[in-house]
């Protein structure tokens, strides 16, 4: 068995410390970017139910 938890935290912990270390600027637009898209979606999906 393969502890694909641990693994998937152990990577979301590594890309948040590399998000915060080493490029801050060019994440956090891609940050900004990822939520207005899915805040974008879910206004769209309400609109349609």
């Amino acid at each position: 068995m393969i502890p694909w938890d641990l693994i998937k935290g152990g990577m979301r912990h590594h890309i948040s410390e590399h998000m915060i270390i080493c490029r801050p600027v060019s994440e956090n637009t891609y940050f900004v970017l990822r939520l207005t898209l899915s805040y974008l979606s879910t206004q769209l999906t309400w609109e349609e139910m």
